[in-house]
């Protein structure tokens, strides 16, 4: 059995907008940037659930 070939992780980019940051995440893989056979578990005990709209004001839900 043979070990995998570790590569130097890249930084991950500054980005202008969210929507050049959802097009980048689309066309590439976290693992190019984070290692993450070194990821921990963790607690979010205080985190609660929310029902808010993602509408716009005004705008309807209905489609």
């Amino acid at each position: 059995m043979t070990k995998p070939v570790k590569t130097a992780l890249q930084l991950v980019p500054k980005f202008a907008s969210e929507a050049q940051e959802r097009a980048y995440w689309a066309a590439h893989d976290s693992t190019e940037h984070l290692d993450w056979s070194k990821a921990t578990k963790s607690s979010l005990p205080n985190l609660k659930s929310t029902s808010a709209r993602t509408t716009p004001k005004g705008g309807s839900s209905r489609q």
